[in-house]
């Protein structure tokens, strides 16, 4: 309507497990923007999950040890609607489908079902992750006048298919899983959703990019990096180090994060001097396996709370991805102030010499030469460390939450070109 006021945005979010560990319902939550969050299962005083995470806790279980983490103090619990009753139920039945997209699929409507019966009191925004949030419920949504808006977390799935399909070329025994015969289900899962979004986010301009590539209109997509707050992953002074240089990784260890780039790397500069190590779940197989031994230690699997001190144990990050939205470990590297060597398709917040250096994940060389010259010059790497942790300040959850603001007001504007500021 001509000169009428655009409404402040009163958010409904539909957050996936613990993704990103809570940080976009916190950023709307502290900004004051969230209304209600949908969550499968949410740990706070009181409720049924408190109670099952004493009984939990007693089991030896990983996937178990990962719910009960699913809690932020921070975020008000009158906000929260949980479905603990259908997390437990939904155990039981993942064994009844062929693959993992399709019990996906099947979770997915079974929240939209659920949320719809609760309804989105009086939230005028209803948010997600695309991949996570039902197409259906956005057209639900829309059909009530609600604005609809996800996150790609993510490049495309024929993005990652591509990359996908590159990698198992060149490297066919590296892992046991086959190539995924599930992209094209995703591919149109996808697509439903972006038909029924007014706005699209993401945190990089390497999914920016790669959403135009599938046809997305460049003003439908807000670029907004992840928030992290930096005072979980505290400056590191790296000043008075003796001994080796030590190159760490963190993320699972496997042909997308770029595991054998990380491996030919390590080769290249194999030397007392140099340490080379991986933190995370390895998935390659066991012959290739053996093949780091000699050059890259492989730490394993580590609980969430142990990052900050492995981070506080390198000197250099380097992280080759082939596919990612915007890893969240570069982020943390920077803060603890990593100078960061990373890739394009990483998402990566890297500015080329500012505070990193950015190369192609098969540019091995250049790789490779940007550690050596790390290595060798303690004022850069220093400098360049500090710098790091200055750009990654700059992402705090206030500064999400008002990016995300001027692109909730923008799509506003856009669907009803008469609308004013308030």
């Amino acid at each position: 309507m001509p000169g009428s006021i655009i409404e402040q945005p009163r958010v409904a979010f539909i957050q996936d497990g613990a993704r990103l560990h809570y940080a976009l319902p916190l950023a709307l939550e502290q900004r004051g923007l969230l209304h209600i969050m949908f969550t499968d299962w949410f740990v706070r005083r009181g409720s049924l999950e408190a109670s099952a995470d004493r009984l939990l806790s007693l089991i030896n279980s990983r996937r178990l040890a990962a719910m009960s983490q699913r809690r932020c103090d921070s975020i008000s619990r009158e906000r929260i609607v949980s479905f603990p009753a259908f997390t437990i139920a939904k155990q039981f039945v993942r064994r009844r489908f062929c693959s993992d997209v399709e019990y996906f699929a099947w979770e997915s409507d079974q929240h939209r079902i659920r949320i719809e019966r609760h309804g989105l009191s009086t939230a005028n925004t209803l948010m997600g992750f695309i991949r996570n949030v039902h197409p259906n419920l956005l057209a639900w949504a829309k059909s009530r006048g609600i604005r609809t808006i996800a996150d790609q977390i993510i490049a495309p799935a024929a993005i990652e298919e591509y990359e996908d399909r590159i990698q198992r070329q060149r490297f066919p025994d590296w892992e046991t899983s086959p190539l995924s015969n599930e992209y094209a289900f995703v591919r149109e899962f996808e697509q439903r959703t972006w038909n029924e979004l007014d706005a699209i986010t993401c945190a990089s301009g390497y999914v920016r990019d790669s959403l135009i590539a599938q046809g997305i209109a460049q003003d439908k997509i807000s670029v907004i990096p992840y928030p992290i707050d930096p005072a979980h992953f505290p400056f590191i002074d790296r000043a008075n180090r003796t001994g080796p240089l030590t190159v760490g990784f963190i993320g699972k260890v496997c042909l997308r994060k770029g595991a054998p780039y990380f491996l030919e790397v390590a080769r290249q500069l194999h030397s007392k001097s140099l340490r080379f190590v991986m933190v995370g779940p390895v998935g390659l197989s066991e012959k290739v396996r053996k093949a780091f031994s000699p050059h890259v230690e492989l730490a394993g699997p580590m609980p969430r709370g142990k990052i900050a001190e492995w981070l506080a144990q390198f000197d250099i990050f380097l992280f080759p991805s082939t596919c990612e939205g915007s890893a969240g470990a570069i982020s943390e590297a920077m803060a603890s102030g990593l100078p960061v060597i990373a890739t394009p398709n990483s998402g990566t917040p890297v500015e080329q010499g500012k505070n990193g250096f950015i190369h192609h994940y098969d540019e091995t060389n250049g790789l490779a030469a940007s550690i050596e010259l790390l290595a060798t010059n303690s004022n850069l790497r220093l400098s360049i460390g500090r710098a790091a942790r200055t750009a990654i300040e700059h992402h705090t959850p206030d500064f999400y939450a008002n990016q995300l603001l001027l692109c909730l007001q923008q799509s506003c504007i856009s669907k009803h070109p008469n609308t004013q500021h308030g």
